[in-house]
């Protein structure tokens, strides 16, 4: 592959979706482990706000019924981040073997992807707290200027001000947590396709990123943009369209918007593991392919 093609979303997307139509199996990852963990996640919420009503302050009195809806709520995070797994799992082959129809039954990459589950989620959460580290930077700084700006320069009565004016001023702060959640976006290809988590996984990202800092942002911002923004405009577009009145109503669109948004995170998925394969195949000397 060219190296001049490294960063070229439309095409990165093209590959995925012809990958997409080889491998059956992801039809159904998606039904059975996205869209339908998204979907009754999303009737247990509108379930479980239609009991407790919205009445100011009553999510502050927790009663053992909330128990059970978050343990669902939970449950049905863990199915999509099951079906994330399947999906890494099935992408390591558009970059390890590219050539020909791949075919795995449901069964076997369901199983296979399922040790998989709790090492992502782990380096997620590992990846989040390291980014909360570095925003502390920034997050110590405003709060203290808040302090400043709302005590002594404009009064205990113009709060909002002050922390406009902190978050304005302290901006750039936030840039290192930025940039390191950036740096470390490819974890999840890297997990699916060389079976590396935690820090490794995070550094391996890091380093195939290094030095391509600014084509790989724009390459993701683009993919992002393709995949999810005709998703979120459908969503909006029918949920406007969408009259009023029928009880049973909003829990046909949960199924309508569950869809649109697990097909573009599958799509997303796909087209960052395609992103990942460039990346690695036209790696810099420095960075061990």
């Amino acid at each position: 592959m060219a190296k001049q093609n490294t960063y070229a979303p439309v095409r990165i997307l093209q590959e995925s979706w012809e990958y997409l139509r080889k491998q059956p199996v992801l039809s159904w990852v998606l039904v059975w482990l996205l869209i339908l963990p998204t979907v009754l996640s999303s009737w247990v919420d509108r379930v479980w706000k239609a009991q407790r009503g919205f009445v100011p302050g009553n999510a502050l009195h927790f009663e053992p019924l909330d128990l059970f809806y978050l343990s669902l709520s939970i449950f049905f995070a863990l199915l999509t981040l099951w079906g994330v797994s399947a999906v890494l799992l099935v992408g390591k082959r558009m970059v390890v073997r590219r050539a020909g129809r791949t075919r795995s039954s449901f069964r076997r990459v369901i199983l296979d992807a399922l040790p998989m589950v709790f090492p992502l989620l782990l380096t997620s959460i590992l990846q989040q707290c390291l980014v909360f580290y570095r925003a502390l930077l920034y997050i110590i700084p405003v709060g203290m200027a808040f302090y400043v700006i709302h005590r002594a320069l404009l009064g205990p009565a113009d709060a909002a001000r002050a922390a406009f004016l902190s978050l304005l001023i302290l901006s750039p702060l936030l840039i290192p947590a930025v940039v390191y959640w950036l740096r470390t976006i490819l974890f999840p290809a890297v997990f699916g396709c060389e079976e590396k988590a935690y820090r490794e996984a995070l550094q391996r990202s890091s380093a195939l990123i290094r030095g391509r800092f600014g084509p790989v942002v724009l390459t993701i911002l683009a993919l992002a943009l393709l995949t999810f923004l005709p998703a979120i405009i459908i969503s909006w577009v029918t949920a406007l369209l969408t009259p009023a009145g029928p009880v049973l109503l909003p829990y046909a669109m949960d199924i309508i918007h569950a869809a649109l948004s697990s097909t573009a995170l599958l799509m997303f998925i796909l087209a960052m593991t395609g992103l990942y394969g460039r990346l690695k195949e036209n790696a810099p000397k420095h960075v061990e392919v």
